[in-house]
């Protein structure tokens, strides 16, 4: 392998991610075609009001740039700020004026669990999938012993990692401030 092929690079690293990103944005998109889907927010960090307005405004952009509907909307699920779930100004009420179809769940953290299982009842190869999941974090996880061998193994790791300088360590190097959301790209 060359010497300068470096994949570990942090620019190279946040490159892969936010193609990764693009890739999966487009592949929902298109898997999407003209059915009914739903809107999950819990934070507005890239709009630079949050009222109601701004937010239904960058929203309705949003939908534009990928060819979507606000009529096609039939579920919203959003934090406990007044902005979003307000009964008459709220991003929910303003989503509800224009698409008296979309329903609106609070706290959608809990409803995306629901959703999991109501999928994984459906779906066998999504339930082996989460039981395999779970099985692995209860095996790691319940040995102490397991649990401390891994974490020297990966501490390891790292140190030799950083002593070779295949990773950089300074402060803030490979830290992101947020995810891009979905219409960032």
């Amino acid at each position: 392998m060359q010497k300068n092929l470096k994949l570990t690079l942090p620019n190279i690293q946040k490159d892969i991610v936010n193609a990764a990103a693009c890739e999966t944005k487009n592949s929902i998109i298109k898997d999407l075609g003209d059915d009914y889907f739903a809107i999950l927010d819990d934070q507005s960090r890239d709009v630079p009001e949050t009222i109601a307005l701004s937010l239904k405004s960058a929203l309705e952009n949003l939908l534009l740039k990928h060819d979507l509907s606000l009529s096609r909307i039939h579920g919203q699920g959003y934090d406990g700020a007044s902005n979003m779930r307000g009964e008459f100004n709220g991003l929910k009420s303003l989503i509800m004026k224009e698409n008296q179809a979309t329903h609106y769940i609070h706290c959608f953290a809990h409803q995306l669990q629901l959703n999991f299982v109501a999928i994984a009842k459906k779906r066998v190869d999504i339930a082996l999938f989460f039981n395999m999941v779970s099985n692995i974090v209860n095996v790691l996880g319940a040995s102490c012993k397991c649990r401390d061998t891994i974490r020297e193994i990966w501490a390891a790791k790292v140190a030799q990692a950083i002593d070779s300088g295949e990773i950089q360590s300074r402060r803030e190097l490979n830290q992101e401030t947020n995810l891009k959301r979905v219409g960032d790209t």
